[in-house]
């Protein structure tokens, strides 16, 4: 189903190219149709989103994505090892993130 961008579009084609006529189309204004705000979690939700999590890796993988405000499909593609040593001019090492965090005890 075509949206209203894609009809003004065909109709400045028709009346630009095809008719040779700009003088009738030159004032048509485009429409911006506003975007849905996301949709956010709950403080609540969230606690319940991490205390599902199975283990303290998932519980920490789940809390820095969501607090750096990744999308799902970008954790879905994100790389299990992070390149670092590049900023020390050493060679580039990969490094995993650790499985035993404090800050994420169980409990």
């Amino acid at each position: 189903m075509p949206t209203s961008h894609h009809s003004l579009r065909a109709l400045r084609f028709l009346f630009l190219v095809t008719l040779r006529k700009p003088a009738i189309v030159l004032d048509m204004p485009f429409v911006r149709e506003p975007r849905p705000l996301p949709v956010l979690l709950s403080p609540e939700e969230v606690a319940r989103l991490l205390d599902a999590a199975p283990g303290l890796k998932y519980k920490a993988a789940l809390s820095i994505a969501y607090g750096a405000g990744l999308r799902a499909s970008e954790v879905a593609t994100a790389p299990l090892a992070i390149p670092f040593g590049a900023a020390r001019n050493a060679p580039s090492q990969a490094t995993i993130l650790p499985s035993n965090s404090t800050s994420f005890r169980d409990g």
